[in-house]
């Protein structure tokens, strides 16, 4: 009888007795452990970066980045530490009240900053410093009580009393300001060498306290992902329009920063114009621009602006601009242009999500249109739209007593009466995928690894993906076949435990567990398996059943778990028609709660 609930442990081991290093860990956790790392990690990390982005792009680099580098690198250590220090700071303004740090001598290096201009010590524009006071702070500098909201409007900071004081100079005395110069600067370099600007310096913490790690791969020098200025500015100023979007349409927003609020038609358009042209050899900017193109068209359809949602969609070729476009079609009338856009998608699916949605949405246009359209002798007028077959799973109803623990547990806890019952919710099936074709994942292709800190390679929810290793997946598939598939998931379990990968979740990928199902599952099932992931990853890395069952008597089972009032998501769904297909055992598992003696009185 064997029940593992992996998911309610907080550390997990293998097999061979080491601690995973995907172990999740708190930001209490973290700052605490950075105490172990050299005084200078940070400086270390720092100039790694921008020596990186020296060495690999220099033609690339503006005049103004190159002068910053080169009086970055004359400044003394410590003031270079203090640099480093503030400008990985959310904000560019700072009370030095606030700047602390002790191996660092802060008043001496911030002299030599205010000196060579990396920091500005002579502040004039109060709005943006007023944010950094406490309300008491400001009313005292106001001559006010704490308990009125006090004013920003600048010219009332400005204006100076009979004795030549203004509040701003009586709010300077109460703690000095600096702003932090060169963010910008420090941005770009960011984007060259993370390729995004949602990865920072937490990277190489998380590497070096041995929390994260990487596979080795060799960094693509020739392939690099800008080859121009143009495309760097254009993925910056994407990056600004996303931060716009995103602060206009936080409710938490400052005041301040939603000034051009997002909740017009005439904002959200302007917003779409300025966002960068599409560069055609720069897929990843491509992908980007749909993207946030497809979020703000979302927007505008909440908005009621449905035509100029429609005009943004129509220029998006990612999913799901086709979906949203056709049901702005049939809800303004134009059923047979939403027709026409799902059998479109049908014949040109861009992943499996579309794909389901056009078979589902068109078969309900189609059936409505021939409703609605009668011949001239009354008869009903046929649209031929081709029909998905539907797919019932087999159920089944579990009555269990009401416990602490999740449904999914339960369950698995009944079922390892009678067997091994593992918890393993979109691990299993996608972890084994990821360990088969682990050199593949990481193979050296051109243009996919740009920096030491990628989980997987830059195409790998892409097309592409397939496209440039189909030599090397063929292979695999008929090693596969030949019976090495526990031979090469073994190796890299071991040799590769704790390395990132986009499909491997070592919290939950246990050796016995994998031995197990290697055992029980045949190697065309695992085949097939690994197949229909390929067809499209992004979409089948999710849905798969939450229980791996392996009754006592042999065999195994999938077990998707639903409680009282659960339905089945279409990605669920998608992958019980797959078992049904291959002849794999599944089923769905309803449960219902005995009521105790107390209820049911």
């Amino acid at each position: 009888m064997t029940v593992d609930n992996i998911n309610a442990k907080p550390i997990s081991y293998d097999n061979y007795g080491r601690v995973d290093p995907r172990t999740p860990v708190s930001r209490d956790t973290l700052n605490n452990a950075r105490s172990s790392l050299k005084d200078t990690y940070y400086l270390d990390n720092f100039n790694f970066l921008i020596n990186f982005v020296s060495d690999h792009y220099q033609t690339l680099l503006q005049t103004e980045e190159k002068q910053f580098l080169q009086s970055y690198t004359s400044l003394p250590v410590e003031a270079q530490q203090l640099f480093v220090r503030l400008v990985l700071r959310a904000h560019a303004f700072l009370r030095i009240s606030k700047i602390n740090y002790l191996e660092i001598d802060v008043p001496s290096a911030l002299e030599k900053l205010g000196k060579t201009g990396f920091v500005n010590l002579d502040i004039d524009a109060i709005e943006h410093c007023l944010p950094l006071f406490t309300r008491q702070e400001l009313s005292t500098a106001l001559g006010v009580t704490s308990t009125k909201a006090p004013s920003f409007d600048s010219e009332i900071w400005t204006t100076t009393d009979l004795f030549g004081e203004s509040p701003t100079s009586k709010l300077f005395n109460i703690d000095s300001v600096i702003e932090v110069k060169h963010k910008l600067t420090v941005q770009t370099f960011r984007l060259l060498f993370f390729g995004n600007l949602y990865q920072d310096f937490s990277a190489f913490v998380l590497r070096d306290l041995g929390y994260q790690r990487f596979e080795s791969y060799n960094i693509d020098s020739e392939n690099l992902p800008f080859t121009s200025r143009e495309q760097i500015e254009a993925h910056l100023t994407y990056y600004q329009c996303c931060e716009s979007f995103d602060n206009a349409c936080n409710p938490d927003s400052d005041i301040h920063s939603r000034v051009d609020s997002l909740s017009s038609e005439d904002a959200l358009i302007k917003l779409h114009k300025a966002l960068p042209q599409k560069i055609a050899d720069d897929k990843v900017l491509c992908r980007r621009l749909d993207r946030l193109n497809n979020r703000i068209a979302r927007q505008l359809e909440r908005e009621t602006a449905l035509e100029s949602a429609a005009d943004i969609y129509s220029k998006s070729v990612h999913p799901p601009a086709r979906e949203r476009l056709a049901r702005i079609r049939a809800k303004t009338g134009h059923a047979d242009e939403a027709l026409a856009l799902c059998k479109q998608i049908i014949q040109s699916s861009q992943d499996t999500d579309e794909l389901d949605f056009a078979y589902r949405f068109g078969c309900k246009l189609s059936q409505k249109i021939s409703k609605q359209t009668s011949t001239n002798a009354g008869k009903t007028k046929s649209t031929s739209f081709p029909i998905e077959n539907k797919y019932l799973p087999p159920e089944s109803i579990l009555i269990l007593p009401k416990s602490n623990l999740s449904v999914e547990f339960s369950v698995a806890t009944h079922l390892a009466k009678t067997g091994k019952c593992y918890y393993l919710e979109n691990s299993l099936i996608s972890g084994v995928f990821g360990l088969a074709f682990w050199d593949i994942i990481f193979a050296q292709v051109n243009s996919v690894f740009f920096h030491p800190f990628q989980s997987k390679p830059a195409d790998f929810y892409e097309s592409d993906f397939i496209r440039f290793r189909k030599l090397l997946i063929s292979k695999r598939l008929e090693e596969i076949s030949q019976g090495m598939l526990r031979r090469i998931v073994n190796d890299n379990l071991y040799h590769k435990r704790g390395v990132q990968n986009p499909m491997v979740n070592w919290h939950l990928c246990r050796k016995h567990i994998i031995d197990l199902a290697l055992s029980r599952i045949p190697a065309d099932t695992w085949r097939a398996l690994f197949e229909q992931i390929l067809s499209d990853i992004k979409n089948y890395r999710s849905g798969q059943p939450d229980l791996a069952f392996f009754p006592d008597s042999g065999g195994y089972q999938f077990i998707e778990v639903k409680a009282p009032g659960d339905k089945l998501q279409k990605n669920q769904l998608r992958w019980m028609k797959f078992f049904d297909q291959q002849n794999i055992p599944h089923k769905i598992l309803n449960v219902e709660w005995l009521e105790s003696s107390d209820e049911a009185g």
